[in-house]
């Protein structure tokens, strides 16, 4: 089975109010480039995107 973690932003559009999003997987360097600006190629691994980065927001989810 995925692992599935929460993201807590309160900003994010995953979820709704007083209820945290859902999701499995996490963002890639490219969709985190095309969300925020950032450089792709200076973004690292595990650190900015990856597993358990919230793929609407970019932030660090919670493992479930």
């Amino acid at each position: 089975m995925a692992k599935t973690y929460l993201c807590k932003n309160p900003a994010c559009s995953l979820g709704t109010v007083g209820s945290p999003g859902r999701f499995t997987g996490g963002i890639t360097a490219d969709q985190l480039h095309v969300l925020t600006g950032k450089p792709a190629e200076k973004l690292k691994s595990g650190e900015d995107y990856g597993a358990g980065f919230c793929p609407n927001c970019g932030q660090k989810g919670a493992e479930e």
